[in-house]
Formats: C-alpha cells, structure tokens, sequence
C-alpha cells in the first residue's frame, strides 16, 4: 500500500525533549515547550520563529482565545510549576497562580505554638503524627519535620523549625492542562481548563484570572480531554488519574459547581487519552500494550493489542466530501506509527525512532500536517497527501494484525438456568447464610482435629515411630485462579540434623 503521508522538513539538530502535552499547533505554527532548556520554542515553515524562558520546567501548553472577534489572536498556556503563564504573540502577558491549600486546624495550632514557644518539640511532633495517623493531608514542611525526628535529629529538627516565622501555606502544582471552547464557531471564546496535585479540577473564565468552576476528585489528575461546548452546557471534561480510573466532569446543578462521575476502571495506568467518533467514544492507551475504546457513559467497545509499547495519541480531524473521518494516531516505543480507523488498522509507517510527541493539524500553508517529535530531539513535518486513501486494504481482517481479546462464547439460555435464577434471586439470604454456616462448621472441625492432635502428641509419635527419624513438613499454597496458577511448596527440615537424598 502506498503511503499516504508525504516528507515536508526534518531537522535531526533540534535537541528537543518533551511529552505529547508540551507540543501543540496554533494558529498555523508549531508551539514546543522543551523540559531541556526550559523554553517555549515557536515554529513557523521550516524557522524557529522565536524563543521564550520559563521560569520552571514546562508540564503542559494549551491555548485558548479571549474575544470572539475575527481578529482575536490566541493566547497560549504554559504550565510550570505551581502556575500558568500565559503567553501573547511570543511574549508574556500574564499569570494564573493556582490557589493555596487549605491547612487542616491541627497542624495550624502544633506550628502557631511551636514558632511561640508554648509547646514542646516532642509534643508538637506527637500532635502532627496524630493528625497523620487520622488521615489529614499534612504541608510539605510538616512532613520534613516528621522525617527529620525520625531520623533521630533532635537539633536539625530544631534547627529547621527556626528557620519559619508563620504557618505553613502548602502550594500546589498543575499536573496537565487543556481548553474547552464555548462554541464551535472557528476562533470563539475558550477557557482554559487545570488539572492540579492537589486533585482538583479548575475551570478558568475566558480572561484565565480567575477559576468559575472547581471539580474535586478522589485522585489526581494525569491528562485530560474535552468536549462539548460551555453554551450548550453540554461540556464534559474526561480526566485520567493516577489510580487507574476515568473520570467524567460535566456541568453541576448550580453555576459554579460540577458534578464528578467516575466512568470506569482501566488494567493499567493509562500513557494516553483522546476523543473519537464524533466526541462520543474516549480512547484510552494503556502500559500494558493496548488500546482501549470506551463509550462516554463507560461501556467498553473493543480492545486493540499493540505489538509495542504506547507512547503517544493524536485524534486526527480529517474531512472527505464534507465528511469526517474518525481516525486515530499511534506511536509506538518501537518506532512505529499506525493509523487507525475504528479499530481497522489503515497504514503502517516506520520513523525509524521513537515517537515522544506529535500533533496533526493546520500548519503554515497545509491544513493536514502532522508534526513528530522524537526521543533523539529530532523534529520532523510530514503531510497527509491529498489523494491518499484512507480506507483499510480491501481483504485486510479487521483491528489490527494481532490478536485481539477473544469473546466469550456465551451459550444459550435454557429453562432450567432460569429457573434457577430465579430461585436464587427469591432465596439469596437463605442461601448465603447456609453457606456461611457451614464455611464456619467446617472451620471449626479442622481447627478441633489439629489442637486434638497437637494435644495427644500423634504427630510427633508418628515421627518418632517412623524407620529413618525423619521430621519433614510440607506446606503448600495456591497462587492466582482461572487456568494459569502458581503452586508454592515449602519444605521445613524439623529433625535435628541434615538430611539428603
């Protein structure tokens, strides 16, 4: 099959180093912030345009547009640190400062009475490992202080409280960062959206100085993909975190608020998130090679396994005859890059590196450009040829060359499965305390019969009873279930001296 993509420009000298969130393409130029020399590099044709400094090393870029007029040039987001700054026609224009967390009462009144005087170290230190043990979020400075005493440095301890005239004001940081549009006209109003440590999710106003809306989740955010509109009300933000679930952010009851739904658990911890299908699927990749499609309410649609590990996804917006294409981009650790449509593996191309970052979009003159970044910091363009098909070879199986998750073979309801449901549906309790019953009859007959024969001393006449004098215990454990298990043998040598074969 031919190609469909075309070499524009490459330049293996670029010396990037970034991730999927820190690359984006804006305004027809191609936005790079570089975690090697903290800049936000811009490039537009085949220059850098410009360069700015980042005052931290760069988390994630996002961009959003203020005004709705014609004319409105976008504003870009830099995520670093515990802030947002914003960026204006390759200049700074502004900051967005994430709020400061709330210290629980307890550790406020250990530090005001240890900073005075009127409380003792060891005491103050008994009262910030109480309020530890009780499942209060502690400040950074609280927890160095637990470290240091139990490093049994009584003098830096008191060294390091010396050093503070006030409480502590615990500061967060962004962890990913994204833009919800308030309609799909082209270059509309759009806000930006923050995911922080402290496991929160912040709307900001158009303006990007102050949060309208605050999400709380039970974990922290990784990455984050939108869709919907703020008009319509019908936005959803769809947020990955570090215990493996999927989260779904959408508007709450009353302004301000929002309602948090969790959707689903993943196998393993997801490396990408992204929306397909018309903004009614959400792709997930995941570390243990595979590829994962999802309705939006949380119904699992199918599984791809890749032969490599998943490094980075990228949607791409593609239209045929004023027809959308639903097409996804895959990078992979070993190089390669697969085009997908559905779950129909479209083409296969070979970059011959690893793929750490790429966008497909609108770039300089051409609307379908795609951009990689790869592990050696090379940057290469390439475009999608006008002509090329986008369609799985004719004849080709469908998903991808490997083999996906089988199904199971469910076999047909009969009457007497019916019946049967039914009576366990009617007689539940009954049936669950019997069974309880004799777990715990069977329990106690076992425990008798070892004491009965710990107490008559059986065992050891038996061992003593025995021709060669030989005390072997062999204990045994079952590890894991269904058809692959491990079996655990441990053998005690219980005699007196050696044995051999």
């Amino acid at each position: 099959m031919t190609s469909p993509w075309l070499d524009a420009w490459s330049d293996p000298f670029q010396r990037l180093r970034c991730h999927q969130s820190c690359v984006r393409l804006v305004d027809g130029k191609l936005l790079v912030a570089s975690v090697r020399d903290r800049k936000l590099k811009v490039y537009d044709g085949t220059a850098l345009e410009s360069e700015s400094s980042l005052p931290d090393s760069p988390i994630a870029i996002a961009s959003f547009y203020p005004g709705s007029a014609p004319t409105e040039t976008a504003l870009v987001g830099v995520a670093a640190g515990g802030a947002v700054y914003i960026f204006r026609e390759n200049r700074a224009y502004g900051k967005f400062a994430i709020p400061l967390l709330e210290i629980s009462q307890a550790e406020q009144e250990a530090w005001q009475k240890l900073i005075s005087g009127s409380l003792e170290m060891g005491k103050a230190i008994e009262a910030l490992t109480l309020a530890r043990d009780q499942g209060l979020l502690l400040s950074s400075r609280s927890h160095h202080l637990l470290a240091l005493e139990g490093s049994g440095g009584g003098r830096q301890c008191a060294a390091f409280v010396s050093n503070f005239t006030s409480v502590p004001k615990e500061e967060s940081c962004v962890t990913c960062l994204e833009s919800l549009v308030k309609s799909l006209v082209p270059k509309e109003v759009s806000s930006l959206v923050i995911g922080t440590e402290s496991q929160l999710v912040l709307v900001l106003d158009p303006t990007a100085t102050k949060s309208v809306t605050t999400a709380h989740l039970d974990s922290v955010p990784v990455m984050m993909a939108t869709s919907g509109t703020l008009d319509a009300g019908d936005w959803a933000v769809f947020v990955a975190c570090r215990d493996s679930r999927i989260y779904a952010v959408s508007r709450g009851g009353s302004q301000g608020t929002a309602a948090v739904k969790k959707l689903f658990n993943l196998e393993a911890q997801p490396v990408g998130l992204a929306i397909g299908g018309a903004g009614r699927s959400l792709l997930v990749g995941t570390m243990d090679h595979r590829l994962c499609c999802y309705g939006t309410t949380g119904r699992k649609e199918f599984t791809e396994r890749m032969p490599a590990a998943i490094s980075a996804m990228e949607v791409m917006s593609v239209r045929r005859s004023g027809t959308p294409l639903g097409l996804l981009l895959v990078a992979l650790g070993n190089g390669q890059l697969r085009l997908y449509k559905g779950r129909e593996l479209v083409h296969t191309l070979s970059v011959g590196d690893e793929v750490k970052a790429l966008r497909f979009g609108h770039y300089s003159r051409e609307d379908n450009t795609l951009a990689l970044v790869l592990k050696s910091g090379s940057l290469a363009i390439r475009m999608l040829a006008r002509t090329a098909g986008l369609d799985a070879p004719k004849g080709a199986a469908q998903g991808s060359q490997l083999a996906t998750d089988p199904l199971l073979q469910v076999p047909a309801k009969t009457q007497l499965y019916v019946d049967q449901f039914h009576r366990e549906q009617e007689q539940a309790k009954d049936m669950f305390k019997c069974f309880q019953n004799d777990l715990a009859k069977l329990r106690l007959r076992t425990s008798r019969a070892y004491v009965k024969l710990l107490s008559e001393g059986q065992m050891s006449e038996a061992i003593a009873a025995s021709p060669s004098g030989v005390s072997v215990r062999l204990n045994a454990q079952v590890q894991g279930l269904g058809p692959f298990f491990q079996l655990k043998l441990e053998v005690m040598n219980g005699g007196a001296g050696p044995l051999r074969d």
